[in-house]
């Protein structure tokens, strides 16, 4: 909501993203848990943003630009789009993908390292927040790219109403993008931190069990135990 607030567009970039998430969740949607923690947090944010939206709407036509609004895509547009590793065309790459030299479009740029363990964690963990992580990647992905994939995701979306169509800036949906990125390297670092405790704790195990004979399970059961912990 504070986000908003400073800049009402990374607003609408988290409903598009939460509205995304939303469908992924499948049968949960009919469950009343799900909608009373979700009902109050969106009571709470259109309370915070009200007095300003309300504003903004009231004096719309005292914007600078909003009398431009009616060509769309306006050609500002172009020169404010890119994919995460071009910032000219879908088959030419600058360099690989979040790997920027500076200039207009550097807030692309990720470590090379998230950028990698990105692409790990959506291979290695495919469940449904995976996969729901990915599917918000890839939209964002396509309205970064703005006019550059005509009849794309960012006409369809941004072509709905003047307010939309004002938003000239498609590469600032790399906000969520490198922030899904970043959370989908997390996943992948956490699938890997498991996976060493679960081998430790397996090795612990049979270490114990040739050591001990039979009469070491109470002692294998513990260290197992201990082992979990670490989780």
């Amino acid at each position: 909501a504070a986000t908003s607030i400073l800049y009402w567009y990374y607003g609408f970039f988290a409903v598009i993203a939460g509205a995304l998430l939303l469908l992924f969740r499948g049968r949960e949607l009919r469950t009343w848990a799900l909608w009373r923690q979700l009902l109050p947090f969106a009571a709470a944010y259109l309370l915070l943003i009200a007095p300003i939206l309300g504003v903004f709407a009231l004096h719309w036509d005292d914007i600078p630009g909003t009398g431009e609004a009616s060509v769309f895509p306006h050609p500002e547009t172009i020169g404010d789009s890119c994919w995460p590793w071009s910032s000219t065309g879908f088959f030419a790459p600058d360099t690989v993908p979040f790997m920027v030299h500076g200039g207009r479009h550097a807030g692309r740029a990720l470590p090379i390292s998230t950028a990698i363990l990105g692409f790990v964690g959506l291979y290695r963990r495919r469940d449904r927040l995976g996969l729901s992580l990915g599917a918000v990647a890839l939209l964002f992905m396509l309205l970064m790219a703005g006019p550059l994939f005509p009849h794309g995701p960012y006409e369809w979306i941004y072509g709905i109403s003047g307010p939309l169509r004002r938003f000239w800036w498609p590469y600032r949906h790399v906000v969520v993008l490198n922030l899904v990125w970043i959370t989908l390297a997390a996943r992948a670092l956490l699938a890997a931190y498991r996976g060493q405790v679960e081998a430790a704790r397996v090795s612990a195990a049979e270490a114990l069990e040739r050591a001990g004979g039979r009469g070491s399970t109470g002692a294998t059961m513990i260290a197992v135990s201990a082992l979990g912990l670490l989780e």
